[in-house]
Order: structure tokens, then C-alpha cells, then sequence
């Protein structure tokens, strides 16, 4: 029987995919309530600070938006014996002037600017955080690194150290959330597409540290070889994550390192850099890119395919029970999301009550536009199984495997 040539067939089969996507949205609301308490958690959790020296490394390239108040953001932090180590390609990239500045405001906190040149075999990124290791204190007892496009809170820092003093914890992380100036369409999306990913990280083992925002003790950093796996590399975040998580070791989440980004995108910039995540997980994390894939592709099928047959038989007269049940489970699929993204709306409001005015601005799209965000989704997971190169700040990669990289143009 041709399936494609009998809408009765073509219904069975949605039914049956919707039953899948019905019973992952309930298991996704169980975990939205359980992020949400995460959050209300952090928020009674008095200070643990473990003391010991750190060297915070942000590398810098290009000029992000806010660059001057990120920055500033970073000499700010509290209760923390650190240096900070800004380094970048040389001194003609754009962002030097940047951190000139931002340096001799701050003249009481301990800082170097460093050059490390272009990179050949692995990402600028990777390169500039191998050049800053060798800058590192003699008695620094913890690695953080920072990304120079988001604005940490004045106690970040020192938030992100506080699970390195359990043994069984390798690295600690907090995580990004896009914030929209002008809460246009595409930088709405790709805030929400963003905060999806959020809901993978939790306190008690997460999959991956996000190098935007991680803490590793440097004992760890070196007993788990990190630095060698970063010498062909081009994700960071991932290749120490997979270290970590080869020496049996933990890495938390710990909520209050959630740090906000001030950015706007057009639209093929959303599609561009959710290319570059998907992508970049595919080569790095295959696991967690199967499962989205599979996810993703149900998901997706069944809530437009299924609309898509909705408007069909509604045309042609020939909607029945089995119809209306088919509608009845694609409103019960996008209501569970809908649920789900408040709850975590809810948790970040718990948590960064100062920030809700902006977080708002974007209520709707957060809410309303899983659907798109899948879509969008499905688009990147198909197009990374036949590319694995990407570009990245102005460089063009090609990413052969965990640990070669190639870069491809400038």
C-alpha cells in the first residue's frame, strides 16, 4: 500500500508519532518542574567560598555588543582572589582598545593582556586559551574561563568555584541567555531556541560544561589532560567536558552563573549559528546529537505534517473522530512545551528579577514558538550530516574529527 496515496495511513502514523511526543512532552514538564526547583533552591543556598587562587581566561576577538560593560562585569567580581588574563589573536584585532581600557579602569585587579597570534590547527578560541595557560600563577589553584559576550553578576565567579571543593566534581559551569534590545523576531527565536538547551544542565552531572562560564581545579585540568585534547581541537567546552567526564568526575550546573547576552540577530544569523551548535554537538557529543535528531525529526513531523493533514481533510470534508483526536493531541503536545518554557521562564524570573523587564519583551515567542524552534532544529541536525564545516568569528573551519581541525579561510 502506498502510504503517501492514503490519508487513513497517513493519520495511523501520525497518531502513532504524536503518542511519542506526547509521552517526551510529559517527561519534559516533569523536568521543567524539577529545573524550576533548582533555581528556588539556589536562591536559599548560603555562600560555600573555597578560598584558593584563580585565573580567569577570557579570550576576546572582534567587537560583541556591550563589550566595554561585559568586560567591566568581569573586573567586578567579588570575594575572589584572582587574575585576569584577556587575550586575543594581536594588537590590530578591533576588541585591544577594549581591553586597554577596561584594564586601566580596574587598575587593583590583577591583569595581563595577552597576544597569541593566528591559528593554524585548531579554533582561535582554543588557540588563545592555550596561549593564556602559560601565564597561569604558580600557586593558582583554579582555571575559570569567561566569554568576553556575556555580563556576569558580581558573584559569578565566585558561585562558579564553590563545587570544586566536593572530590567528586571536576568542573563547574553556568550557561548563556540571549537578551533581545529590540525583541525583534529572529533574536526572540534564537533566545528561545538557546533556552531549550539550558534545561540540559543540572546539579548533579551534567553533559557538558559550556565554555562561556566553567571552573575546573587545576590539579583536574592536568591529571584529566585537557591540554592535549585542546591542541587540534575546536570546541573547547566539549573537549574538557569529555576529559572530566573519562576521569569519573562530575560537572554542575549551578544556576546563579546563568549570564545574560545583550545581542540582536537577523534572521540568518539565528539559522547560521544554530547551525554551528548542532554541528559542532554532532562532532563532539554524537549521543546527544542522535538523540535530538530523533526527537526533533517526531517532534516536528508530527506537530506541522500533522497540521499540515488538519487543513487537508478540513478542505476536502472527510475530517472524523480520528481527526479531531489528532487535534486534540497536537494541542496537548504544544501546551505541554508551552508549560514547560513558563516554568522555565519562571526560574530564571526567580532567580534575575532585575532582568524580567527585558526576559518579557519576548514572552510570546518563548512560549508559543516551539513548533519553529524544532524546525529550526531539524534544519541544522540535517544539514550537519552532510557539512562539519562552520564558520566562527570570521575564521572557516572544518572539523574532521574530535581532535583534528582545519582551518579553511579567513
Amino acid at each position: 500500500m502506498d502510504l503517501w496515496s492514503d490519508p487513513g495511513m497517513i493519520t495511523v502514523l501520525l497518531l502513532v508519532l504524536g503518542s511519542f511526543s506526547l509521552v517526551e512532552g510529559l517527561f519534559s514538564l516533569l523536568n521543567g518542574f524539577q529545573f524550576r526547583r533548582m533555581f528556588t533552591a539556589e536562591a536559599r543556598q548560603p555562600s560555600q567560598h573555597t578560598g584558593g587562587k584563580v585565573s580567569l581566561i577570557i579570550p576576546c576577538r572582534g567587537i560583541d555588543p556591550g563589550l566595554e560593560l561585559n568586560l567591566d562585569a568581569f573586573f567586578r567580581q567579588r570575594q575572589v582572589d584572582y587574575q585576569i588574563l584577556l587575550v586575543t589573536g594581536d594588537e590590530s584585532d578591533p576588541c585591544f582598545p577594549f581591553l586597554e581600557r577596561a584594564a586601566a579602569r580596574r587598575p587593583e585587579v590583577a591583569c595581563r593582556i595577552l597576544q597569541a597570534g593566528a591559528c593554524i590547527e585548531r579554533s582561535q578560541k582554543v588557540h588563545n586559551l592555550l596561549h593564556a595557560l602559560q601565564f597561569v600563577r604558580p600557586d593558582d589553584e583554579v582555571l575559570a574561563f569567561g566569554d568576553s559576550d556575556i555580563r556576569p553578576q558580581p558573584d559569578w565567579l565566585r558561585k562558579l568555584i564553590e563545587p570544586l571543593s566536593e572530590p567528586t566534581v571536576g568542573a563547574g559551569t553556568g550557561f548563556r541567555w540571549y537578551l533581545s534590545e529590540k525583541a525583534s523576531f529572529a533574536s526572540c527565536l534564537r533566545s528561545a531556541w538557546n533556552a531549550g538547551i539550558l534545561s540540559l544542565l543540572s546539579k548533579k552531572n551534567s553533559p557538558f560544561a559550556w565554555g562561556g562560564a566553567m571552573a575546573i581545579r587545576r590539579s583536574v585540568f592536568e591529571s584529566s589532560g585537557v591540554k592535549a585534547r585542546w591542541h587540534n581541537a575546536l570546541s573547547d567546552d566539549y573537549a574538557l567536558s569529555r576529559a572530566v567526564h573519562d576521569a569519573g568526575l562530575r560537572i554542575v550546573f549551578r544556576p546563579e552563573c546563568l549570564s545574560f547576552s545583550y545581542e540582536d540577530c537577523s534572521f540568518s544569523e539565528l539559522l547560521q549559528w544554530s547551525f554551528r551548535q548542532i554541528a559542532i554537538t554532532r562532532v563532539y557529543h554524537p549521543t546527544l546529537w542522535a538523540l535530538a535528531l530523533v526527537s526533533q525529526v517526531v517532534h516536528s513531523f508530527f506537530v506541522w505534517g500533522g497540521t499540515v493533514a488538519l487543513v487537508f481533510v478540513s478542505i476536502s470534508g472527510r475530517a472524523g473522530f480520528v481527526h479531531a483526536l489528532l487535534l486534540a493531541m497536537i494541542l496537548a503536545v504544544y501546551s505541554l512545551g508551552a508549560w514547560k518554557s513558563w516554568l522555565r521562564l519562571d526560574a530564571v524570573r526567580r532567580l534575575f528579577a532585575q532582568d524580567w523587564r527585558l526576559i518579557r519583551r519576548c514572552l510570546l515567542c518563548y512560549l508559543l514558538s516551539g513548533p519553529l524552534t524544532s524546525l529550526i532544529s531539524v534544519v541544522g541536525l540535517i544539514r550537519s550530516i552532510f557539512s562539519r564545516e562552520i564558520e566562527w568569528r570570521g575564521v572557516r573551519y572544518r572539523m574532521v574529527s574530535p581532535d583534528q581541525t582545519r582551518v579553511v579561510s579567513r
